[in-house]
């Protein structure tokens, strides 16, 4: 391949200093998929973490570069971490089944399988830090690129009371993303609604739509899953031990399924919320026109002003 700006920045560390006010730096688009997670590219061409790193150091912007070593340190313990509590896991299942009928090989498997679920846990939390940091590194280093400072706000065509202003984006290891204008916090349905609908962009509703949708059931599922693990944990704790565990097992992973869907549900609507308040960015910073309001009825376009008799004949 072809030299890159990041492995000429890589080959030539004296070029990755601050950029001067007269340098315009592309920003880094960034990409969020339900089940593939957040990407990023530039120029068309997806960033691996080295990339992003040697990007992000070239600004020369002490948070930004703060936050992505935070993100590649995170990142790596939370992988030993999440992979030991796997093997924890593993080895206490086959533990549990080695034999059935006996309650002590029970007891030793569902503690080594607790301690492995621990330690998944936190490389979990690990790896959503890393995650968090790396974006809100990205989100810094787009906030300089677009030198959004100095960005005015302009109203959208048909109303005085909605302007368009690019809506900030942040992420964090437990609250998940979170939006907010001129510092206000955007957390009620209305507030998108509000400002995404106001564009008449077909395509940024459509979003915000589903991500309503998706999140309304996503509730419903989780608790199902919820009460249903509960409920057979509860049931089988007052059996007493051995013999057949069919009945057990399949009510469990019937309810964990039910959690995993909610979850997925749940995924899905907060990307489609990204999406749709990235592409009302979009129009934000001018890189799509805002379309004029239409007419809320059609007979509004029907003139009945005028006279509908047939002219007099002479």
């Amino acid at each position: 391949m072809g030299l890159t700006w990041t492995s000429v920045l890589a080959e030539s560390p004296s070029l990755a200093m601050p950029i001067s006010s007269a340098e315009k730096r592309n920003p880094i688009e960034v990409y969020f998929a339900t089940l593939s997670g957040l990407r990023y590219a530039q120029d068309d061409q997806l960033l691996s973490d080295v990339d992003i790193q040697s990007l992000i150091f070239s600004q020369g912007d002490s948070e930004s570069s703060r936050l992505i070593k935070k993100s590649k340190s995170s990142g790596q313990l939370g992988v030993w971490s999440l992979g030991l509590g796997l093997v924890g896991i593993t080895t206490g299942f086959f533990v549990t089944t080695d034999n059935v009928n006996d309650n002590q090989n029970l007891v030793t498997g569902l503690g080594i399988a607790f301690g492995g679920v621990c330690l998944s846990t936190a490389g979990s939390l690990l790896l959503a830090e890393g995650n968090s940091a790396r974006f809100n590194a990205v989100q810094r280093y787009n906030h300089l690129a677009w030198s959004e400072d100095h960005l005015s706000a302009s109203s959208v065509s048909g109303s005085s009371d909605i302007k368009i202003q690019p809506i900030d984006v942040r992420l964090t290891t437990f609250g998940g993303m979170g939006y907010s204008v001129d510092g206000r916090d955007m957390v009620w349905p209305k507030d998108f609604e509000d400002r995404i609908d106001s564009l008449n962009d077909f395509e940024a509703s459509r979003l915000l739509k589903k991500s309503k949708s998706s999140g309304g059931l996503s509730p419903l599922f989780l608790g199902l899953g919820l009460a249903g693990e509960v409920a057979t944990i509860i049931i089988n704790s007052g059996s007493n031990g051995g013999g057949d565990r069919i009945g057990f097992w399949l009510p469990l992973i019937g309810s964990l399924l039910a959690g995993e869907i909610g979850a997925y549900l749940q995924m899905e609507a907060n990307t489609a919320k990204f999406n749709a308040v990235k592409r009302y960015n979009r129009f934000a910073r001018g890189q799509e026109q805002v379309l004029p309001q239409g007419p809320s009825d059609d007979k509004f376009l029907m003139d009945f002003s005028t006279s509908l008799e047939a002219p007099k004949k002479k």
